[in-house]
């Protein structure tokens, strides 16, 4: 059945089949199939961690689970703005057949060491009406180890000792 008859581009629509032998008519069965025109979902991280100041690429995928192809307009906010940079904050996917995921990409960089959330809105072109919406926890800190590289850990380990011997050791 290539386009069977819905009730609504967000709603449960069932279908319902009959298959049969037409030379033993008493071989028969039915199939029964709810679907859903329009229906997506989000996919992406569960958190993001990293540094200040450092810009992180951050994927969203989006899944069409629908019987249409169909593009999404991607919009991102944080729920403290003035503290990070989301660029950009409005996306148009590129056209995903169903069963197909479409992709955008958002650049990320939190500007100060504080906690953070980022909201995805994702909203079908087809029927603007239908929009998923996800929360992502942003976790960002003034320095990470990786920004030190193994030289810089191993010259915190030594500064780190000779002030515990010359500081610590010599009051005791």
């Amino acid at each position: 059945v290539n386009n069977p008859v819905y009730t609504g581009l967000q709603t449960t629509n069932k279908i319902h089949c009959l298959f049969y032998d037409p030379e033993r008519p008493e071989l028969n069965t039915y199939v029964n199939h709810d679907f859903t025109p329009v229906n997506f979902e989000i996919r992406t991280s569960e958190k993001v961690t990293t540094s200040v100041g450092k810009p992180i690429q951050l994927k969203i995928d989006i899944a069409n689970k629908g019987l249409f192809s169909d593009s999404y307009k991607v919009n991102l906010t944080a729920a403290s703005p003035q503290t990070i940079e989301l660029l950009p904050t409005n996306a148009v996917t590129n056209i995903a057949q169903p069963n197909e995921i479409t992709s955008a990409i958002i650049s990320v960089r939190p500007l100060i060491d504080e906690d953070n959330t980022i909201s995805i809105k994702v909203a079908s072109v087809k029927d603007p009406t239908a929009i998923r919406t996800l929360n992502i926890p942003l976790r960002s800190f003034k320095y990470s180890l990786p920004e030190f590289g193994l030289f810089g850990f191993l010259q915190i380990i030594v500064i780190t000792s000779v002030v515990y011997f010359f500081f610590v050791k010599k009051h005791y």
